[in-house]
């Protein structure tokens, strides 16, 4: 079954038909315009302001390469250019589980970062160097 969205131009009209209708032009549902988020959050009390920066400084703490990737603003296309690959060998990086620690190095690396591997444990973290580049001319090489 078809669904199909109605918005009329003049907002202050008194026929208003915005809404969701069906196929048949049965109404379904009214539909209110996208509102920016900035005047949204301007609205939103402190308490629930300060929940929402909450959720959202934790999800920049984790996420995965493409997300990575959207927040560095960079198409998989010009990655694969910095990489030296092919777009789809960039696609496939970013659907991976499993991977070298030097494939996802040159990733990091090729936009913007760099990678470090931690150990965490109740009492601390511990930086694992044992995969650091020794050679300074390693990572202008990991990229290629």
């Amino acid at each position: 079954m078809g669904i199909f969205l109605i918005q009329t131009r003049d907002r202050s009209s008194e026929n208003n038909l915005d809404g969701i209708y069906n196929f048949r032009g049965i109404f379904l549902e009214e539909y209110e315009m996208a509102r920016n988020f900035k005047e949204l959050r301007a609205k939103m009390d402190p308490e629930r302001r300060a929940r929402v920066e909450q959720r959202v400084t934790e999800a920049l703490k984790a996420m995965p390469l493409e997300g990575l990737r959207d927040a560095r603003e960079l198409t998989q296309t010009q990655l694969a250019q910095v990489l030296h690959v092919s777009q789809g060998a960039v696609s496939k990086v970013e659907r991976r589980t499993d991977m070298y620690i030097s494939t996802l190095r040159s990733y990091v690396r090729a936009i913007g970062g760099d990678l470090q591997i931690r150990a965490v444990f109740p009492e601390g973290d511990v930086l694992i160097d044992q995969f650091e580049d020794l050679n300074p001319a390693g990572r202008a090489n990991a990229a290629a």
